[in-house]
């Protein structure tokens, strides 16, 4: 599908302002708590990247988010569990993101490469991560092997090579399956509807 013209209207830009006050609840607690880094997770960046896209019209953000949103929920939901804690600005970041964003493909659909961008991207989040963040957060493992998986990698580039490979192929994956729910055809009229013509 050509996005020659703006897939985003005026008047959808403006719900751009809704996961970018997700993220800003999120960080305003983090950084009461002393935790500022915790911005960084892929999760909460990717509420910036759906505020950005819709914000500035540009629709492959939003498909990044999305894809991000949607590795991030079961890791999320499985680490609240073992835990043993709910964060409701983290519900809104994850929950309402997610929600906001699968609301947004629905009229933008999924495209064929958003996959490989949302891996690009998050190889990027992740080496920020590293450069930014103190070591003992590893936030995005990006400084070392998740407690609990020492006894199966002997050295932290082994679990970083598994753990990329993993992320790309289930980038990729989340992707394809994207693409059959928003399937990237979509008829004229609705591309008027979408554009605010």
């Amino acid at each position: 599908m050509s996005e020659s013209r703006p897939l985003i209207s005026t008047r959808l830009r403006v719900v751009g302002l809704v996961p970018l006050a997700f993220v800003s609840l999120h960080f305003y607690q983090q950084l009461n708590y002393g935790n500022p880094w915790n911005l960084l997770w892929w999760c909460h960046v990717a509420n910036l990247a759906l505020a950005a896209g819709l914000l500035f019209a540009a629709a492959g953000l939003v498909r990044v988010s999305v894809i991000w949103l949607s590795l991030g929920l079961p890791l999320w939901v499985y680490e609240s569990i073992e835990l043993g804690e709910l964060n409701p600005t983290s519900c809104l970041t994850h929950l309402g993101g997610l929600a906001l964003g699968l609301f947004l493909l629905s009229r933008l659909r999924a495209a064929p490469r958003a996959g490989l961008h949302a891996f690009l991207l998050g190889i990027a989040v992740q080496l920020l991560s590293g450069w930014l963040t103190p070591a003992e957060l590893n936030v995005n493992v990006a400084h070392g092997i998740r407690p609990g998986w020492e006894g199966v990698f002997s050295a932290y580039w082994q679990y970083r090579v598994i753990t990329t490979i993993f992320f790309l192929v289930t980038l990729l994956g989340i992707n394809r399956v994207l693409m059959r729910i928003f399937p990237a055809q979509i008829n004229e009229r609705k591309n008027h509807e979408i554009a605010g013509d």
